[in-house]
């Protein structure tokens, strides 16, 4: 079989397993990957105010102070349907900035906070430096 991308492979007609290997080329060399590892999802620690970047998509920032955390979101090469998930791990509340030139929608009555220790929020990135921020909200 020729190499192909992922994206070019037809659906499966029973899901792969996590233990099963998934091979592929990273900087010319070849490298071998479970199903586990690829769906992991990183975590950042944070204890004080924090600014999110492109890098941080597909991770979940836990905050883990007793102090206030503020999350600021700027505008950047952000793509359509990156999530970061955010989780108040600490006494200290966490709450979700917007930069200069970003939407952060929430639901009417709550504000771009997390309710209380242990709640997980989720920035969804729409596209036009919008997000739509879901969870436990204050």
């Amino acid at each position: 079989m020729a190499d192909q991308k992922l994206s070019e492979l037809s659906a499966a007609t029973s899901p792969v397993a996590g233990a099963v290997p998934l091979y592929g080329v990273q900087s010319a060399t070849g490298v071998a990957v479970t199903v586990r590892q690829v769906r992991a999802v990183p975590l950042r620690a944070i204890t004080v105010a924090d600014t999110l970047s492109a890098t941080d998509a597909g991770t979940c920032v836990r905050s883990t102070g007793s102090s206030a955390a503020a999350v600021t979101v700027n505008t950047g090469s952000w793509v359509a349907g990156d999530v970061v998930q955010l989780r108040r791990a600490g006494t200290g509340a966490l709450t979700v900035v917007a930069g200069s030139g970003v939407t952060i929608n929430t639901p009417a009555g709550h504000t771009a906070g997390a309710r209380a220790q242990g709640s997980s929020l989720a920035l969804h990135y729409v596209g036009s430096d919008e997000w739509d921020l879901t969870g436990d909200l204050a």
